[in-house]
């Protein structure tokens, strides 16, 4: 139980970690200050001077603009937002607190707030997918200024919103790291007596863990980046435009990298024992002991993957080479071992690949004498 639960809290630290790291939030707002004149004079050339609108007098200019689309606000502390709002996109700007809001660029100028902070979140309650837009009007003395507010989804703030408010928790995603790490290191191990013959730890436990732990990683966070660069809707298992599914096709394929680390952890708590009188075989699933006086004849078997197995990662290596390695390692395995017909009617089945020293066993089954074949037409293939 203790190989498991090594397993299963590293795995879950890893996995919590990578989707913290890339998980974006929702939805930001993009905040700038609006210039109606050069907004009017863009007008003007985009259009050739074709749009009547680009000939209104200003403010009947600004009401076209507007319509529908406005929120007026007033008082000292909108004043004091739409001044920190205009120096921050110039450039003139010391303040870090709002520097660090700036969006990603050569020349930025838009400055990015989450939906619920002040003071925004009193003004726009409206915003969503469905009305992206809006004005909003600062009333005070020196007349009225104007900023421009889009409620931008995860294809837009992946691209030009701040990291650290795009993936808020990415700062922790290392603690989660070690804390898993830690787990596998500090968690005791099986010990390995003299008289137990054990898988190799480096090779046949710590190889495979890394292995699957990179494997199931990987397609586990693969919908995090191309779901959240692509798809309007946020979440990797949102089924509206279809990604959802998509989801589930790379998170079915990290199973494959879960089937390693338990496979790690069977190899970690597999030992056989030998005694003067039996072996004993200690798996996760618990102990069977079998002497060698009740022992009727031992034979070679055998397993592999199953065909279906191998043609589907066949089929991960063909659309992910990069996870050719551990899923070619993972097709180059065949399982041989040795099966024990006992006098009692059980079958005690003894897997060599794994083991280091395997040929120990044979020799205490050869020195208790016995019997080593079995006719080719009894031959058994393991389950």
């Amino acid at each position: 139980m203790r190989e498991i639960m090594r397993r299963v809290v590293l795995l879950g630290c890893v996995l919590w970690a990578i989707w913290w790291a890339l998980e974006p939030v929702p939805a930001l707002l993009r905040v700038g200050p609006i210039d109606f004149a050069k907004e009017q004079q863009r007008d003007r050339r985009r259009t050739f001077g074709l749009d009547p609108k680009t000939a209104l007098p200003m403010e009947q200019y600004i009401a076209e603009k507007t319509k529908d689309r406005l929120v007026r606000v007033e008082g000292q502390e909108w004043g004091a937002f739409y001044g920190k709002v205009l120096e921050t996109s110039q450039g003139k700007s010391t303040d870090s607190q709002w520097t660090r809001r700036l969006e990603r660029g050569y020349s930025p100028k838009y400055i990015f707030f989450r939906p619920d902070e002040p003071p925004l979140s009193t003004a726009v309650k409206g915003l969503d997918r469905d009305h992206t837009f809006t004005y909003l009007a600062v009333e005070g003395a020196g007349g009225t200024r104007y900023l421009g507010i889009t409620y931008s989804t995860t294809g837009d703030i992946t691209r030009y919103a701040p990291t650290w408010m795009v993936y808020p928790m990415r700062q922790y995603s290392l603690w989660l790291v070690l804390i898993g790490l830690l787990t596998y290191l500090v968690l005791p191990w099986p010990q390995r007596p003299p008289e137990a013959v054990v898988c190799p730890r480096g090779r046949a436990i710590v190889l495979p863990d890394i292995m699957g732990l990179l494997f199931a990683g990987f397609f586990f966070a693969l919908p995090l980046f191309i779901i959240a660069q692509n798809s309007p809707v946020p979440g990797v298992l949102n089924f509206s435009y279809g990604w959802g599914y998509l989801t589930l096709v790379f998170w079915f394929l990290a199973l494959g990298g879960v089937a390693m680390l338990v496979t790690a952890a069977w190899y970690a708590g597999y030992q056989i024992y030998i005694l003067p009188d039996r072996l004993r075989k200690v798996t996760l699933l618990g102990e069977e002991e079998c002497l060698y006086a009740q022992i009727a004849r031992v034979g070679p078997i055998s397993w592999e993957l199953p065909g279906w197995f191998r043609t589907l990662a066949i089929l991960v290596m063909l659309l992910n080479p990069r996870a050719g390695v551990p899923t070619g390692t993972a097709l180059g395995g065949r399982n041989n071992g040795i099966g024990m017909d006992c006098k009692d009617g059980r079958s005690v089945r003894i897997w060599m690949s794994a083991l280091g020293g395997g040929e120990r066993i044979i020799d205490a089954l050869r020195n208790a004498g016995v019997p080593m074949r079995l006719p080719a037409s009894e031959e058994s293939t393991g389950e």
